[in-house]
C-alpha cells in the first residue's frame, strides 16, 4: 500500500532532529542546509511547522523544470529530483505552492524522496510530529489539512 508523510504541528517541539537526520541520510553530514525538511519556527507562540514535500497531485515543480530533473519514481509513487540533471535554476522552488522544495548550497533542488521508503525523519521524531502512514481517507484528510495550514502559515 502507498504511504505518505503527515505531520501534527501540535506535537512538533522544533528540535530539528528530523532536519539533521535527513541531511545525514543524504549527505552523511549534519547540516541544516542540506536537509529536505525544514522547520518553520514561531518561537513567540511556541509553534513549529515541519515543511517537506507533500507530494501534491498538481506537481507544478515537475511542470516548470526546464531539464526534466524532477521525475516520477515508480517504486515509491512520488516525484523525486535527479540532482545530476538539476541545473539549479530554482523554478521548482518558486512554483511550489507549499514552500517545500529547497536549494542546497551547491545550487541543486532538494525535495523529499522518502529516503527510499524508510524516512529517516520519522525514525527520529520522538514526539511523533511526523509519521509515515498508509494512504486512507483519514490520512488524506490530515494531509489536506496540512496543505491548507501550510498556505496559511506562509501568508
Amino acid at each position: 500500500m502507498k504511504k505518505i508523510l503527515v505531520y501534527n504541528k501540535d506535537r512538533c517541539t522544533g528540535c530539528e532532529s528530523c532536519v539533521l537526520a535527513c541531511s545525514f541520510a543524504h549527505r552523511e553530514k549534519f547540516s541544516l542546509t542540506y536537509s529536505r525538511i525544514k522547520i518553520k519556527k514561531d518561537e513567540i507562540h511556541n509553534e513549529y511547522t515541519p515543511s517537506f514535500c507533500l507530494q501534491c497531485a498538481e506537481h507544478p515543480c515537475q511542470d516548470v523544470c526546464p531539464v526534466d530533473a524532477i521525475y516520477f519514481d515508480n517504486l515509491l509513487s512520488i516525484l523525486v529530483v535527479n540532482e545530476e540533471k538539476c541545473i539549479g535554476c530554482g523554478a521548482c522552488v518558486e512554483t511550489c505552492p507549499y514552500n517545500s522544495i529547497f536549494m542546497s548550497p551547491n545550487k541543486k533542488a532538494l525535495k523529499c524522496d522518502l529516503c527510499g521508503g524508510e524516512p529517516e525523519c520519522v525514525k527520529v521524531c520522538y514526539p511523533k510530529a511526523i509519521e509515515f502512514v498508509d494512504i486512507n481517507k483519514e490520512n488524506l484528510i490530515k494531509s489536506l489539512e496540512n496543505k491548507i495550514e501550510r498556505i496559511e502559515v506562509d501568508r
